[in-house]
């Protein structure tokens, strides 16, 4: 499903060309795989499947799921620090976007 997903909406932006449909048709479908590791129920692979594709971490006991999901966006906060840093964004702006990123996750608890 998230092939026809990703390429459905990719369709949308046909009249701009390969270098802007590929992009957007991957940035749909990386969804799916960043999702597995992280996804609070294991995903069904198309609606009423009996297959469900995911790591199970649901299973392992109470939020375990969120702090993977924390793992993650801490890891990516670091990510985009470090790449803004390189680019001389200011201190206060990476540090102000990286609290408000841990903060969003922080409010889902």
């Amino acid at each position: 499903m998230v092939i026809l997903w990703a390429t459905l909406f990719a369709l949308i932006f046909w009249r701009k060309g390969w270098a802007v449909v590929f992009p957007v048709w991957l940035a749909v479908f990386s969804h799916l795989l960043l999702d597995l590791p992280i996804h609070p129920k294991n995903l069904a692979l198309y609606p009423h499947s009996s297959v469900h594709l995911g790591w199970g971490l649901w299973s392992i006991g109470p939020r375990s799921y969120w702090y993977a999901q924390m793992v993650v966006v801490i890891a990516l906060a670091l990510v985009y620090a470090l790449r803004a840093r390189r680019l001389q964004f200011q201190n206060n702006l990476i540090l102000a976007t990286s609290i408000f990123l841990v903060g969003l996750h922080l409010r889902t608890w």
